[in-house]
């Protein structure tokens, strides 16, 4: 049998010092090498198509810029591979980290990455799959998705 006493914090004994989460979040904003802009979208999280008459072109609407910040990008080792009408379509996610304070990032945003290290990834537009939240936290993780298409 285990003694769970012996785990429990002692009487004046702060676990977790105040600031923690703030001198956590400074250390690791050193890590990101991304710029990235924030995008609120429509509630589908899917840019519009917008004809522009001046032009006479169709252009997309990626919605609203809401911040540029830093990010650290890590593509996640899965990639999938599906038909959309009779074209194969494949897509890849990212784990996106932004600093701490992101909290206007929702499932309906967009993220642009302006400069990653990456040429194949700069100047894309990712979709936001899940804005993970939590009430102590270092960093706002997104689960973002890129399909390949052409922007």
């Amino acid at each position: 049998m285990v003694n769970t006493a012996a785990f429990a914090p002692r009487e004046g004994i702060t676990l977790i010092p105040d600031g923690f989460q703030t001198h956590g979040a400074a250390a690791l904003e050193g890590s990101h090498t991304a710029d990235v802009e924030l995008w609120s979208g429509p509630d589908d999280g899917e840019p519009e198509w917008i004809f522009d008459p001046a032009t006479g072109t169709e252009a997309r609407n990626h919605g609203t810029k809401t911040a540029t910040t830093t990010a650290r990008i890590q593509r996640l080792l899965s990639e999938a591979e599906t038909a959309a009408g009779e074209q194969d379509v494949t897509s890849r996610r990212y784990l996106m980290a932004l600093p701490w304070d992101a909290s206007t990032v929702t499932t309906s945003s967009r993220v642009k990455v302006l400069t990653s290290g990456d040429p194949l990834l700069d100047g894309r537009h990712l979709s936001v799959l899940d804005a993970q939240g939590g009430s102590l936290r270092f960093e706002r993780h997104l689960i973002c998705l890129d399909n390949l298409e052409a922007l």
